[in-house]
C-alpha cells in the first residue's frame, strides 16, 4: 500500500542510508535527512516560529478559570493542566541567572571516582543489540505522556500524528542505534528548575529537569526499555533495589520496613533505622562511572559507546525567571528528564547496595532509586552502616546530607517505644524521631504510635472535586480523573492508610460531581458511571471497591514476590497470622481458607481470636466481600475470582481482572433495567457507540449535555417515563404519547430532519465505497418491484444493495427487527440481480437514534474500506447521528428550529 503519511517523502532516502555503510559522510547525509524531516514536521503542525532567546524565559500563566485556555493546555499537555488546577502555576526561580549559571557549571565539571567498586561480571549475555522493530517504537511512543518539547518544539503527539505507523521514525532510531550516535542537535537540551522545598534562594533545593527533543527521547526510551529487560532477565540488580523497575517496589519496602519494626515491637527486640538523603544525587555520578558499572555488569560495549556518546558533547542552558543561562558542557552527572536516567543511576549505586546487604537474610536497606533506608538490630550496627554506605557512595561521587536524614531506634523490650539514641553522618546529627512523629517513606509515614491525618483524606477529596469542577471539557475532566486522580489512591489503599468507609465517603462526595459531568439528574444510574467502558459505561473506578481489589492485590504480590527475602517473610507472616486467628501453628492449606474469609468448621470454633489488623486480615476481609478464594502453595499461590485462576505469571493483572468483572457486573445490571437500560443494551453492542467518552472527537458541548440522559431515558418529556401522572399527549402533534423515540424517530413534523440524518449515514458510505466499487444506483427505483434501495454498488461479479435505516435504541432486538424487513423487502431484488451480475447481498446498514452502532454493520464495512478509514466512519456515523437527534429534539421541546438550511 502506497504510503500517504505527511512524512512519507523521507522514508525512502531514510531506508538507503539505514543500509549504507557507517561512515562520516553517510551519517553527516543521515543528519541532514533528520534536520530536514524536522523542519518539515514543524511546518506541517504548524508551529509558531521560534524567536531567538530572550532576555525571560517565564511561561505564559494559564487562569484555571479561563475555560478556552486550560482546554487547550490539556490538549496539549495534560499533566501541566492538571498541575495548575491543583495548584496553580508553579514557583519560577527567581535566584539571578549568573548565579544558577556559576552553579550548574561547578555540578557539571569533570569529576572521577573510584571504578574499583564496580566488580566485572563473566558469563552474561551482553544486551540486544539488533534493531528496533516498527510495533517496539509505536508501543514506546504511545507510552510517552505529551509534556514540554525540546527547542524544536515537537511533541510526542505530534510524532503521533506525522507518522502514525513509526515508519519513519524506526529507520531513524535504528540509524542511530547501528552508529551508536545521535545528531549533535540533539545533545542540546533546557534545564528548568523544580521547586522542591526549603529556601527558595538556595539553587540546591529546585530539582534540574532537561528538556530534550522528543525524537532523542523516544530513541532513549527504546533502548531503556530494552535495558530494562535485560536488567531483570539477567537478575543483574541487587533485589534491594526497587526504583525505575516494572515492580511494586514501593509498596513491598514499606511494607518490609513495617514488617521489621513490628517484628522489634512484638518479638522484645530493637530496631534502629535510617532515612538517607542523597545531595544532588543524581548531578554526583560521573561519567566515567556510568561506563565502568555498564562494562562491568556485563551489558556490552554497545551499550557503553551508546552512554558515551549521549553525553560527549552534550550540553544545557539552565532557564529561570531572570532569562537562560549560556549553555554549559555536562561533563559529569546523569540528565534527568532522560528515560535512561534512573536506570544509569540504580546501575551506578548498584555496588553500593549490595555491599550494604551482603550475605543478611533480611533486608539490611531498602532502595528505591536515591531513597535509601537502612535497618540494623542495634545503634552500633547502625551506625557502622551509616558510615559504610557515606564512604562507599562518596567513593563513586554522591554525598550525604545530614541535614535532609532521619533516624529511629525502637525497642521493643518494656517499655516498649521509642529511644533517644542519637546518630551522626560526618559527625552531624540526624534528626531522631520521638513517639507519634514520622518519616515520609516513599510516600508512607513511618514511625511508632503515628496516626494517619484525616487532613490528607481531606486533600485527596479536594483534588478529586477541583478536578470534577475544573473548566475542562467534561470528557477532559473525566479522562483527567481516570489518568490522574484515581490511580494517585492506589498507593495509600495498598498501604491500607484508611478504610474502606473512608474512601466510600470519598466516592459518595464525587458522585453527584461525576452526574453532573455527564449533565444526569441524581436518579441517573450509578452503574453507568461504573460500569464496563467495553459495555457502554464509563469505566470510572470506585474507591472503596479498589480498597478491597488493592489489599487482594497487594497480598498476592508479597507471596509471589520476586524478592526471595521478601517473599519467604511473606509466607511467615501469612502462617504467624492464620496461627494466631487458629490458636495453632496453620499450614498453607489453613493460610489459604484464612484469606480466603472461610468462618466454617476450626475457624467457627476460634471465632473472636488472634484481632490484628494487618495486611493479612485486610485481605481476608476483603476477599470475603470479593468472593475470592486463596490457594497457598509456595510457587503455586493462586487466588480464583469469578471462575478465572491467577497465578504467579498474573501477578499484574489482578487488579485489572477483579475490577474489569466487577464493571461488567454493573453494566449488565445496568442493561437489564426496563427503563435505563433499553438503549443501553444496544450502546454496550459495539464501542464505536462510546468513542467520544474519552476525547470527545466530532462532539459538540451540546451533544454531550443531550445524549448520556437520552440514552438513560431521563430527558424531560411528557411520556417518558411510566409513573408520571398528567398530560402524557405529544406536544407537536398529540400522539398518544410523548416518549423519546416518538420524538426522535416518529414524529411526523419532522420528516424532513429524519431524512436528512439518514442521507447523511448514506453520503459517507457512497463515499467510502468509491475507491473500491461502482455506485449502480442511488436512491432510484430498479428492479420488477420498483424499490428504491439507498445504493446499489458493485465491485467484480458481486453486487450489494444497501439499505440505511435508523430504528430507535429499544434494545438489540429492535435492531435485529429493522435487519430482518430489509432483507425481506430486497429478497426478490437480490435474486434478479444475482442472476444478472453472479452474486447480490442484501446489506441492512443499521445506526441507532441514540448514535448506537449495530456490530453486524462491521462485515460490510471491511468489504467497504481501509480498517483506519473504517474506524474513523464509525465514529462520524455515530456522531452524526447523535447531533440530528438532538436537534431534533431540542427543536422539539422549544419549537426554534436547529438546523435552518433544511427549512
Amino acid at each position: 500500500m502506497r504510503d500517504t503519511t505527511p512524512l512519507h517523502a523521507f522514508l525512502n532516502l531514510a531506508r538507503q542510508l539505514a543500509r549504507e555503510p557507517c561512515t562520516e559522510l553517510n551519517w553527516s547525509r543521515f543528519v541532514d535527512l533528520v534536520d530536514q524531516m524536522t523542519a518539515e514536521a514543524a511546518i506541517i503542525v504548524k508551529l509558531p516560529v521560534r524567536t531567538e532567546k530572550g532576555a525571560s524565559s517565564r511561561r505564559s500563566a494559564i487562569d484555571p478559570n479561563d475555560a478556552q485556555g486550560i482546554q487547550t493546555l490539556y490538549r496539549r499537555n495534560r499533566r501541566r493542566a492538571v498541575r495548575v488546577i491543583i495548584s496553580g502555576e508553579g514557583m519560577t526561580c527567581d535566584i539571578p541567572t549568573e548565579e544558577v549559571e556559576a552553579h550548574f557549571r561547578r555540578v557539571w565539571a569533570p569529576s572521577e571516582c573510584d571504578t574499583s567498586a564496580y566488580i566485572p561480571v563473566e558469563g552474561r549475555e551482553p544486551m540486544p543489540s539488533g534493531p528496533f522493530s516498527n510495533a517496539e517504537v509505536a508501543k514506546r511512543l504511545q507510552k510517552f505522556e505529551n509534556t514540554a518539547p525540546g527547542d524544536d518544539g515537537l511533541t510526542y503527539s505530534h510524532w503521533r500524528r506525522l507518522d502514525p505507523g513509526c515508519s519513519i521514525l524506526t529507520e531513524i532510531i535504528n540509524t542511530c542505534l547501528r552508529y551508536r550516535r545521535v545528531p549533535a542537535v540533539w545533545k542540546r537540551s533546557v534545564t528548568v528548575l523544580i521547586y522542591k522545598k526549603g529556601d527558595v534562594t538556595d539553587v540546591t533545593n529546585w530539582r534540574p529537569i532537561s528538556l530534550s527533543r522528543t525524537l532523542y527521547k523516544l530513541y532513549a526510551g527504546c533502548i531503556a526499555g530494552r535495558l530494562t529487560d535485560w536488567l531483570i532477565r539477567n537478575r543483574v540488580l541487587s533485589p534491594c533495589q526497587k526504583g525505575f523497575l516494572p515492580a511494586d517496589g514501593a509498596f513491598e519496602h514499606v511494607h518490609t520496613l513495617n514488617r521489621s519494626l513490628e517484628k522489634a515491637r512484638t518479638g522484645r527486640a530493637d530496631r534502629c533505622v535510617a532515612w538517607l538523603d542523597i545531595s544532588n544525587a543524581f548531578g554526583a555520578i560521573p561519567h566515567m562511572a556510568l561506563e565502568a558499572a555498564i562494562s562491568a555488569c556485563g551489558a556490552g560495549n554497545g551499550l557503553v559507546e551508546i552512554i558515551r556518546d549521549l553525553y560527549d558533547g552534550a550540553s544545557a542552558s539552565v532557564s529561570v525567571a531572570a532569562g537562560t543561562t549560556a549553555a554549559i558542557d555536562i561533563r559529569s552527572g546523569i540528565k534527568q528528564g532522560c528515560p535512561l536516567s534512573g536506570l544509569l543511576f540504580i546501575l551506578a549505586i548498584d555496588p553500593v547496595v549490595t555491599a550494604i546487604q551482603g550475605e543478611a537474610e533480611l533486608h539490611r536497606v531498602l532502595a528505591f532509586a536515591d531513597d535509601l533506608c537502612l535497618i540494623e538490630n542495634s545503634p552500633e550496627a547502625l551506625q557502622r552502616s551509616i558510615d559504610a554506605t557515606r564512604t562507599r557512595l562518596r567513593s563513586i561521587g554522591p554525598q550525604l546530607n545530614a541535614a535532609k536524614c532521619a533516624s529511629l531506634h525502637l525497642s521493643g523490650c518494656t517499655p516498649v517505644g521509642v529511644r533517644g539514641t542519637s546518630f551522626q553522618v560526618d559527625g552531624v546529627l540526624m534528626k531522631l524521631l520521638r513517639e507519634g512523629e514520622a518519616a515520609t517513606f516513599l510516600g508512607a509515614q513511618v514511625g511508632f504510635n503515628i496516626v494517619p491525618r484525616m487532613a490528607s483524606l481531606a486533600e485527596i477529596t479536594d483534588i478529586g472535586l477541583k478536578i470534577a469542577r475544573s473548566k475542562l471539557a467534561p470528557w477532559q475532566r473525566i479522562d483527567a480523573l481516570k489518568t490522574f486522580f484515581y490511580p494517585s489512591t492506589v498507593h495509600m489503599q495498598r498501604m491500607g492508610t484508611f478504610s474502606k468507609s473512608d474512601w466510600a465517603t470519598i466516592d459518595r462526595i464525587l458522585r453527584p460531581e461525576l452526574k453532573k459531568t455527564f449533565y444526569l439528574p441524581q436518579e441517573a444510574s450509578g452503574e453507568f458511571l461504573y460500569g464496563s467502558a467495553k459495555r457502554g459505561g464509563c469505566g470510572i473506578r470506585l474507591l472503596a471497591e479498589d480498597s478491597d481489589i488493592a489489599a487482594v492485590d497487594s497480598s498476592f504480590k508479597l507471596l509471589t514476590s520476586p524478592d526471595l527475602r521478601l517473599a519467604s517473610d511473606a509466607a511467615t507472616h501469612a502462617k504467624e497470622t492464620t496461627g494466631r486467628r487458629l490458636r495453632k501453628n496453620a499450614d498453607s492449606t489453613e493460610v489459604g481458607l484464612y484469606l480466603s474469609g472461610e468462618e466454617n468448621g476450626v475457624f467457627r470454633e476460634t471465632r473472636g481470636y488472634g484481632g490484628v489488623t494487618n495486611v493479612w486480615s485486610r485481605a481476608r476481609n476483603a476477599s470475603k466481600r470479593l468472593g475470592v478464594s486463596w490457594t497457598v502453595d509456595g510457587d503455586n499461590t493462586a487466588i480464583t475470582y469469578d471462575g478465572a485462576v491467577l497465578r504467579r505469571k498474573q501477578r499484574r493483572e489482578i487488579m485489572r481482572t477483579i475490577r474489569e468483572s466487577l464493571r461488567l457486573k454493573r453494566s449488565e445490571t445496568l442493561t437489564a433495567k426496563p427503563d435505563q437500560g433499553r438503549a443501553m443494551e444496544c450502546v454496550a453492542a459495539d464501542l464505536a457507540s462510546t468513542h467520544f467518552i474519552k476525547s470527545g472527537d466530532f462532539t459538540r458541548f451540546a451533544d454531550w449535555r443531550f445524549i448520556h440522559r437520552a440514552r438513560l431515558n431521563l430527558v424531560p418529556l411528557n411520556g417518558s417515563s411510566s409513573w408520571r401522572t398528567g398530560d402524557r399527549r405529544c406536544r407537536r402533534c398529540g400522539y398518544t404519547t410523548e416518549s423519546l423515540s416518538h420524538v426522535v424517530d416518529h414524529c411526523m413534523r419532522y420528516t424532513a430532519l429524519y431524512m436528512a440524518r439518514h442521507n447523511s449515514i448514506v453520503a459517507r458510505i457512497k463515499k467510502a465505497a468509491g475507491t473500491r466499487f461502482q455506485v449502480i444506483a442511488e436512491n432510484t427505483t430498479i428492479g420488477t418491484q420498483k424499490l428504491r434501495p439507498d445504493l446499489v454498488i458493485k465491485r467484480g461479479k458481486t453486487v450489494l444493495i444497501i439499505d440505511v435505516t435508523v430504528p430507535f435504541d429499544n434494545r438489540m432486538a429492535a435492531f435485529e427487527v429493522a435487519a430482518r424487513s430489509k432483507k425481506e423487502k430486497y429478497e426478490q431484488l437480490r435474486a434478479e440481480l444475482a442472476s444478472e451480475h453472479g452474486a447480490a447481498e442484501v446489506v441492512p446498514f443499521i445506526v441507532g437514534a441514540l448514535g448506537s452502532w449495530d456490530p453486524n454493520n462491521n462485515k460490510f464495512m471491511r468489504q467497504l474500506c481501509s480498517r483506519k478509514y473504517g474506524d474513523l466512519m464509525r465514529k462520524l456515523c455515530v456522531s452524526d447521528t447523535i447531533r440530528s437527534s438532538r436537534n431534533i429534539y431540542i427543536e422539539h421541546i422549544t419549537g426554534v428550529r436547529q438546523e435552518p438550511d433544511l427549512i
